[in-house]
């Protein structure tokens, strides 16, 4: 860093500066003013001389050439596109008003480089202005797309788009590594089979009826692959039955996952079934690996306790409507005429989340929604980071990294779902240019298998 006295006319502002544009109209254009007219410039503007772009003083610069300025003395540092645009932030959040949409797209690429804690703002700040991208189910029929001859066959590894999924065994660390090819998963989000013995029309679920200690040790293996592929810190969530609760758990720890918190997953109905309480909720383990801080990009506003007796009930009265609003101690009761909802608020960061189960799901009766998926992902990883499932199933892991920017990358074991996933992805892009099957190192275009 150097100061030297530098032309007005050599400081090229930022195009992307994401601060409001001060006028003569407004009032901090006027304080700024009477400010340099009284004590002149005691805040440098800042230049980047790697870039020949304005870092820091945009609001200064205006008013000092409508004073007449034509040299000042300026701050010169030397750092990269991203350090200027974090810079730029953190020294810009202190006054003045933002232009919102500048501000977002800055923060979304600060983001994927990890540089967002170097602008002022904290987590929560961040996710409030970026906010999450709307999840849309994609109503996906699973039943209609299974084939009778699948595709894929064992060992295969398909490229959607920058998607990997490969035809493989999650307890096999040969098929693991071919699957990652040297890379590192940023977060975990998995589905193992449930071992209660389901079967549809397509056949059995693969690994879902075993001795308890078999099932135990098949766990161990895949959560040991899983931690061997991911990095450290890197979130894990697995959802699970409760009927084999201790197996998820005992396999979870003993692979080497720092086990945290059990997470709800509570439908919009019921799952008719043998118990004498019928299911509605599924539970999802909640986790990471140990050896560096762990990441969440959730925010920390809403606290892990859920009680059923709180909250907002409305009652449509002959005249207007009554509000009760409950802490599950106190009751207050607000007759209104008319009421609007503007913010609905939601669970994202409570350990109960109400997610509705989609309406088709007959073969893989576990088949979670987008949403549901999504939230994990948007809570645990930045956009472009890779979130490994090594149970793909009907591929919603997969389409739910597509809608929130992430790669995902899957291993499944039956080449039947392998084909689902693939057909599920070709469905959701409405193309297949970018589809392609990689076997015996030979890569083949998917529309060249479908002439075939």
């Amino acid at each position: 860093m150097k100061i030297e006295k530098m032309r007005l006319e050599d400081l090229k502002p930022a195009d992307y500066n994401p601060r409001k544009q001060l006028t003569a109209r407004d009032e901090e254009y006027q304080a700024l003013k009477k400010s340099i007219e009284r004590f002149g410039l005691v805040d440098p503007v800042i230049f980047n001389e790697r870039n020949n772009t304005l870092v820091g003083g945009h609001q200064r610069l205006t008013v000092l050439k409508d004073l007449g300025y034509t040299e000042i003395e300026t701050v010169i540092v030397d750092m990269s596109p991203e350090e200027e645009k974090a810079l730029n932030i953190a020294l810009n959040k202190i006054e003045g008003k933002w232009d919102n949409e500048k501000l977002e797209v800055i923060l979304s690429e600060l983001r994927l480089v990890g540089m967002e804690d170097l602008t002022g703002f904290n987590i929560a700040e961040i996710n409030e202005l970026i906010g999450e991208k709307e999840i849309n189910e994609d109503k996906f029929d699973v039943d209609e797309e299974i084939p009778d001859e699948p595709i894929s066959r064992e060992g295969d590894i398909w490229l959607l788009g920058e998607h990997r999924v490969i035809c493989g065994d999650a307890t096999k660390k040969e098929d693991i590594e071919k699957l990652m090819d040297g890379k590192v998963a940023d977060m975990i989000v998995t589905d193992p089979p449930y071992n209660v013995d389901y079967e549809g029309t397509a056949g059995k679920i693969k690994n879902d009826h075993m001795e308890s200690d078999k099932f135990y040790e098949f766990l161990y293996k895949a959560y040991s692959n899983m931690l061997n592929s991911i990095k450290a810190g890197g979130p894990i969530y697995v959802f699970h039955a409760d009927n084999e609760g201790i197996n998820f758990r005992k396999a979870m720890m003993d692979a080497g996952f720092e086990l945290k918190q059990c997470l709800v997953w509570v439908k919009n109905s019921l799952i008719l079934g043998h118990s004498d309480y019928h299911w509605r909720h599924e539970l999802i383990l909640y986790g990471w690996k140990p050896g560096e801080k762990h990441c969440f990009y959730g925010g920390r506003k809403y606290d892990t306790l859920f009680e059923q007796e709180e909250g907002i009930k409305v009652r449509k009265l002959k005249e207007g409507y009554n509000i009760s609003l409950s802490t599950g101690e106190r009751e207050v009761i607000i007759k209104v005429k008319d009421f609007e909802v503007v913010k609905g608020g939601d669970d994202d960061y409570t350990t109960t989340w109400y997610v509705d189960k989609p309406n088709k799901s007959s073969e893989h009766p576990t088949m979670k929604p987008l949403r549901l998926v999504a939230k994990a992902i948007q809570n645990s990883a930045r956009k472009g980071e890779i979130v490994l499932d090594v149970f793909g199933g009907s591929g919603s892991t997969l389409i739910a990294s597509e809608q929130t920017g992430n790669i995902a990358y899957l291993s499944e074991l039956d080449p039947k779902f392998v084909d689902v996933i693939v057909k599920r992805y070709e469905k959701h892009k409405v193309a297949d240019d970018e589809i392609y099957l990689i076997r015996n190192g030979e890569k083949t275009a998917y529309r060249e298998l479908k002439k075939a």
